[in-house]
């Protein structure tokens, strides 16, 4: 299995059976800042029995992951979050509790686990999707491009063009899907990048809903990658500069696989 460089989770879909104190503030009715969020609470605490055709529930650990998994990710994290998306006390309770778990195995990393968190004021959930040219959007890439520029020694990283990873990268995989299906608006991604050279390619497939496959699908996509089946991955893929990335269930998703890695490692 190839060394998994750094985990980025762009307002990643987390939620629970008992509402965080920030949460129990959101009006749980159809008036006021809820029914304009892309995800108001009582939508969120239906979705996933919803998307599991009621197999699951809010305390299902692949959307509640228990505090003794957070140890097992990666040594590298970032986490994105919106001022007024719902799941945004979600997200900085994970990286929270990523923070305070230190990299259980030495060859993880020589310290403490890198966590950054980037916060969008005024932004709602997956806003730089619909509105990628927005200045928000655009200071959210390029804090994700400075993320994987950096180096993992903590030096500084190679001069870079504004809005392009110094190290190019390949969309090995991409698994894209609308959890939330009657909301045109609502788009989630999960990718894997490798450092390479050359133009960049993107492989994506697109689904109405995710389902349990979503988690072996991108495992198996991870498999493949680390493989160097592929002629190009095996001639200019750098398996130490993989990184997971995604959005929303994208990000949810990515963050299984890298725990998954961290126990096949292990």
């Amino acid at each position: 299995m190839m060394d998994i460089a750094g985990l980025i989770m762009v307002h990643p879909y987390f939620w629970g059976a008992k509402r965080l104190p920030s949460e129990l503030a959101w009006t749980d009715d159809c008036e006021g800042a809820s029914a304009t969020a892309v995800f108001p609470p009582y939508g969120v605490d239906r979705l996933w029995p919803f998307v599991t055709a009621g197999q699951a529930g809010n305390n299902d650990p692949r959307i509640d992951p228990p505090a003794s998994e957070v140890s097992l990710a990666c040594s590298r994290v970032l986490i994105a979050v919106a001022g007024k998306d719902t799941l945004r006390d979600r997200g900085l309770d994970l990286a929270a509790r990523m923070r305070d778990h230190d990299a259980p195995w030495p060859w993880m990393t020589p310290g403490r686990r890198e966590v950054t968190v980037v916060e969008s004021e005024g932004e709602d959930h997956g806003f730089h999707l619909y509105s990628p040219l927005r200045a928000t959007s655009k200071r959210l890439m390029g804090s994700i491009v400075e993320f994987i520029n950096q180096q993992p020694n903590s030096s500084p990283a190679n001069p870079m063009v504004f809005g392009v990873p110094t190290t190019p990268f390949k969309d090995v995989f991409g698994y894209g899907m609308a959890m939330k299906s009657w909301s045109k608006r609502s788009s989630m991604a999960t990718s894997f990048k490798i450092g390479r050279v050359g133009p960049s390619n993107k492989i994506s497939v697109r689904l109405p809903m995710p389902t349990a496959a979503a988690y072996d699908d991108a495992w198996a996509a991870l498999q493949w990658a680390a493989s160097s089946s592929d002629p190009w991955l095996a001639s200019y893929a750098d398996p130490a500069r993989t990184f997971l990335a995604g959005d929303s269930a994208g990000g949810n998703i990515v963050y299984h696989t890298a725990v998954r890695a961290s126990h096949e490692v292990n």
